[in-house]
């Protein structure tokens, strides 16, 4: 899976309605009138091993790692932009993380403010999402004493159950979910 996508294969996003995507379909059995109603969004989890999805109204959800470096993220960030993507849902991590190092937090929240700064200067809303907020949509709980990679195994899980024709990996499901929780 490429780590950032060309401009010439970006998606195009149609943002001429506020009515919500089918977030659990694929393209081909999408309507052209829910095509025109799909909200320009693009779902980030900004973590180490995080990712950036997106909905294309020609090729339905897709999702990519986060690129390595940070003129990859921007060249990534602008090619939507052109493709007319409107708003960031960008999921706020909390300030400690059990069982994160330092520099997996430093990392994480390095990676916030540079996307939060990308947005501002790309012109995107930027929406800010506590992860309970986003998993409550989408009725995902973790559960009590429940080990952190059973937990990322489950939301996995539940991304691949929601876009089968996806490669979905540890690293773009939350981002997926996000997308899933913003249709």
């Amino acid at each position: 899976m490429p780590t950032s996508p060309s401009p010439s294969t970006l998606p195009r996003i149609v943002a001429d309605a506020e009515t919500p995507a089918p977030a659990c379909r694929d393209a081909a059995s999408v309507s052209d009138a829910e095509k025109r109603n799909l909200l320009p969004v693009v779902a980030v989890d900004p973590g180490v091993n995080g990712g950036i999805a997106w909905w294309d109204v020609d090729q339905g959800a897709q999702a990519i790692r986060m690129p390595d470096t940070d003129g990859d993220i921007l060249a990534t960030f602008r090619g939507l932009r052109r493709a007319g993507a409107q708003r960031i849902a960008m999921e706020l991590p909390a300030k400690c993380i059990m069982g994160a190092g330092r520099m997996a937090l430093l990392t994480l929240h390095r990676n916030v403010g540079f996307l939060q700064g990308v947005a501002m200067a790309e012109g995107f809303e930027l929406h800010l999402l506590q992860p309970q907020k986003w998993m409550a949509k989408l009725s995902l709980k973790k559960r009590p004493q429940e080990e952190q990679r059973h937990w990322k195994n489950r939301l996995k899980e539940e991304a691949q159950r929601r876009f089968p024709s996806l490669k979905v990996t540890l690293a773009n499901a939350d981002a997926l979910l996000i997308l899933a929780s913003q249709q």
